[in-house]
């Protein structure tokens, strides 16, 4: 049995983009000059809208891996990275960049 639920965890995915988008959103009123921060909360508001799109399959090795973070600020630094070095521009490009930078490999659900 696995201890892993495909719609918790895509549920979570699309709370962190959120979280981050309005922790950007801060963060651009914080700082006008820099554009980086708005187009980021942007980037990351369509990250969300787009959770559902990712197969199950790939959610749980995502979540597998994602288990074995030991250091949170590690984790929430991929998320933070999104419209600065992280160039995805879906939840399943993101979900596999991630599985990728964790084990070294490309992945594909397919």
């Amino acid at each position: 049995m696995n201890k892993f639920d495909a719609s918790e965890i895509r549920e979570g995915l699309r709370e962190q983009f959120e979280d981050t988008a309005r922790w950007r959103r801060e963060k651009a009123k914080e700082h006008p000059h820099d554009e980086r921060n708005a187009e980021a909360a942007t980037i990351l508001d369509e990250l969300a809208t787009t959770v559902d799109s990712v197969d199950d399959q790939t959610l749980l090795a995502y979540a597998q891996l994602l288990e074995g973070y030991q250091d949170h600020e590690e984790k929430n630094e991929m998320f933070r990275l999104v419209g600065f070095q992280s160039c995805a521009s879906t939840a399943i490009e993101f979900v596999q960049g991630f599985i990728s930078r964790r084990t070294g490999s490309r992945w594909s659900s397919i």
